[in-house]
Order: C-alpha cells, then structure tokens, then sequence
C-alpha cells in the first residue's frame, strides 16, 4: 500500500473484492501501524462493545457445521474478547 499521510497508530483497511457484476467475492478486513516497527498496543485499549450473537447448528453427513454471526451493535468501533471451549 502506498504511504498515507496523517493516520493514527493503529488504521484499519476494509478490502472488499468483487466480480464484473458488483458481486462480492471476497470481503477482507486488515489492521496496520503506522510506526515503522509494529505497535498494536492501542487495539486493547479499545472499550468493550455490546455484540449481538447468531449461532446455527446444521448436521451434516460426517457432523455438524456450526455458523455464527457476531454484529457489533454498539456505536464506536471496539474489540470484544471471548474463549469458548468446544
């Protein structure tokens, strides 16, 4: 990417690609620093957000396919942080 003047520490790309029809093929979302040598630390300074949670369980021949949509419905943008045992 070229050099962009002004950004915080810590930027965020949204990279969506797309066929010659506008369909979404893929949809990629990136964080960068900055600063020569790599800081992240602002990403966990970060306040926690509400997130609305989806799960969907679908059995298949050798399983199950579990999907699960995670939507920030919070306002600003901001980490959550959760461990699940499977």
């Amino acid at each position: 990417m070229p050099e962009i003047k002004g950004l915080s520490t810590v930027y965020f790309v949204k990279l969506e690609l797309k066929d010659a029809r506008g369909k979404t093929i893929s949809d990629n979302f990136y964080w960068f620093s900055s600063k020569q040598k790599p800081d992240f630390r602002a990403l966990s300074r970060l306040k926690p957000v509400d997130l609305k949670i989806i799960t969907q369980a679908i059995e298949e021949n050798t399983g199950y396919l579990i999907k699960v949509k995670a939507q920030n419905i919070s306002d600003p943008l901001a980490c959550y942080e959760q461990a699940y045992d499977l």
